[in-house]
């Protein structure tokens, strides 16, 4: 497939670039132009290898990505924490020199421990490396020790980059440390302090008697700082991009912590031993695969009707990880109720409102006016089967399936209620998607346009175990 125009702009912008930065909006296609950069350099004979820095589970995402858009040229593997024999052996592979492009990718928490950083200098000593920070408002902080680790181990690279829709979240010095590691000679500043003596505005200020401490309390010389930041990276966002299509699919993989994953594969061992006695029909099969998703969404039902949490539940984690810089209007669709909940308690900081069953209906038309009028409501909580039908929140820019209902139907509903007569922007849907566990069965039939049943009765080859 040809790249879209917006991203041929930018990867035009990266050629014979050291270090560059793609200021793209979240589905304005960042990764497919990184890859596309990667395969050019690879070819020119500039680079042998690539190391993906990302937030946890996203950093799984660039590995099919590559095996897709780079076919047969790339050998790919993603760090885990505690990884088994077979995949020390893999990463210890991806030292050695090839006639493929050697790819890894690692999480941005990876940095901060000792078995991280040393991979990552022997990867990066290893070859000649294009090294990306995905999301790399994620090391704006420039005291943070994850931050000092990626950017003193990005000088060991040939090419680097940085990835993020949200460069700037909170001030114009969140650009500080993201530009240093692509050079500190970008923004012509020997250290944070004398970057923020020129571009911030500070006041001395003195509390009772505590010691007198200097304050943000504006900003100077943006035209110059935009102007430097301008020069080094590419900026763009969806709704400026006409060729993109209406709707964007994207996938947030999560990790089971450990208990969690416990858990759930002596549940799958259970409900195994459970069916092989017998036959087993379409609506025992869905009941096993409602239990097994119960655990992967962080909660499980006892025989007796309690509600009991999984320990170690990573899901939750990884959405908040998630929402972080995440711009615009969000919808969450969860299929639980203890999910919704949970929800709710993790994301108290934001605007949000609510759609569910416990909410009364003078409530429920209250959360959709906040929505859809109010700016500072953000964040849409919902089910999708009391909420995806009928509702109008073409506010929204960003769907995300915390869980999905097994039902086509209910998602397909569920999808309109973003994108719809009224809607103004590209909308992105997100699939939290735990791996090696039933979310992937459960998100491959629906993004095939198949309900749960009509994927275990139409395909005798659906494993849905």
């Amino acid at each position: 497939m040809d790249l879209f125009d917006h991203q041929q702009e930018a990867l035009d912008r990266m050629v014979n670039r050291k270090a560059y930065g793609l200021f793209m909006e979240q589905g304005t296609g960042k990764t497919r132009v990184t890859i596309e950069d990667a395969g050019r350099l690879f070819e020119q004979g500039m680079i042998t290898a690539a190391l993906i820095v990302a937030p946890n589970g996203v950093h799984l995402n660039w590995l099919p990505e590559f095996e897709k858009w780079l076919p047969g040229k790339a050998q790919v593997t993603g760090w885990r924490a505690g990884p088994t024999k077979a995949l020390k052996k893999e990463l210890t592979d991806r030292l050695a020199e090839s006639d493929q492009l050697q790819v890894t990718s690692m999480n941005i928490e990876a940095f901060v421990t000792k078995s991280g950083k040393e991979y990552a200098a022997a990867f990066l000593r290893s070859h000649k490396v294009m090294m990306v920070v995905d999301e790399s408002s994620r090391i704006k902080n420039p005291k943070a020790l994850r931050t000092k680790s990626i950017n003193k181990l990005g000088h060991l690279a040939a090419f680097r980059r940085i990835l993020t829709g949200t460069p700037i979240t909170q001030s114009p010095l969140d650009i500080y440390a993201q530009f240093q590691f692509l050079g500190q000679s970008l923004l012509n500043q020997k250290s944070f302090y004398s970057f923020r003596s020129r571009y911030a505005v500070m006041v001395t200020k003195r509390f009772g008697q505590m010691r007198p401490f200097q304050e943000v309390v504006g900003f100077r010389r943006m035209d110059e700082l935009k102007e430097i930041i301008d020069s080094n990276a590419f900026r763009v966002l969806k709704k400026d991009c006409l060729d993109l299509p209406d709707k964007i699919f994207t996938v947030l993989p999560v990790i089971l912590g450990p208990k969690q994953r416990r858990v759930y594969d002596e549940l799958r061992t259970k409900v195994k031993i459970e069916l092989s006695a017998g036959r087993v029909t379409v609506a025992m099969a869905l009941t096993k695969l409602l239990r097994l998703q119960q655990v992967v969404g962080g909660h499980v039902n006892t025989d007796d009707g309690q509600t009991i949490a999984v320990p170690d539940n990573t899901r939750v984690k990884a959405l908040i990880d998630y929402l972080e810089d995440l711009p615009g209007k969000i919808i969450i669709w969860a299929r639980f109720v203890p999910e919704i909940e949970e929800i709710l308690r993790a994301i108290k900081d934001r605007k949000t409102v609510a759609y569910y069953g416990a909410v009364s209906k003078d409530d429920r038309l209250e959360a959709l006016r906040l929505f859809q009028e109010d700016p500072e409501t953000t964040v849409f909580v919902g089910n999708a089967k009391t909420g995806g039908i009928g509702l109008n929140l073409t506010a929204a820019s960003t769907v995300i399936y915390y869980s999905n209902d097994f039902s086509l139907e209910t998602r397909l509903q569920s999808e309109d209620r973003a994108h719809r007569i009224g809607t103004k922007n590209n909308v992105t849907y997100v699939d939290m998607k735990a791996l090696d566990t039933v979310d992937e069965k459960i998100v491959t039939a629906l993004r095939d346009k198949k309900g749960l049943a009509d994927a275990l009765t139409g395909d005798e080859s659906f494993d849905w175990l």
